[in-house]
């Protein structure tokens, strides 16, 4: 499944890619420039990691990051479906100013989930 983000201030792009194995690779696109990862490469900042795991606080920073990406990535994976996998991040994002206007099951159409 592929879901697509555009964030509401920069206009920035973010592709995501739910796999076999709740494998997820994401693509971004910034002034022309198309960028493609996965979760560790999502931009992650001290005050969002805060938010969702506050006993990482007295950490340095690349064991925070690190704890941080582990954790989401375990929380992923324990979902039993593609469809939770994607609500979940139709939410995660939604709070860092990303809305949903793509959905592409494998197989089918693009859907477009905004005017």
């Amino acid at each position: 499944m592929r879901l697509g983000f555009k964030h509401e201030s920069t206009g920035g792009l973010v592709s995501m890619q739910i796999g076999k194995g709740k494998v997820i690779s994401i693509s971004t696109m910034s002034g022309g420039v198309t960028k493609y990862g996965t979760l560790e490469d999502i931009k992650y900042n001290r005050v969002g990691i805060l938010k969702k795991f506050p006993d990482l606080k007295d950490l340095a920073w690349a064991e925070m990051r690190k704890k941080a990406i582990e954790r989401l990535r375990k929380h992923i994976l324990a979902f039993d479906s593609e469809e939770k996998v994607k609500d979940y991040l139709i939410n995660d994002f939604k709070e860092y100013g990303y809305e949903l206007y793509l959905t592409q099951k494998k197989g089918f159409r693009p859907k477009r989930c905004r005017q």
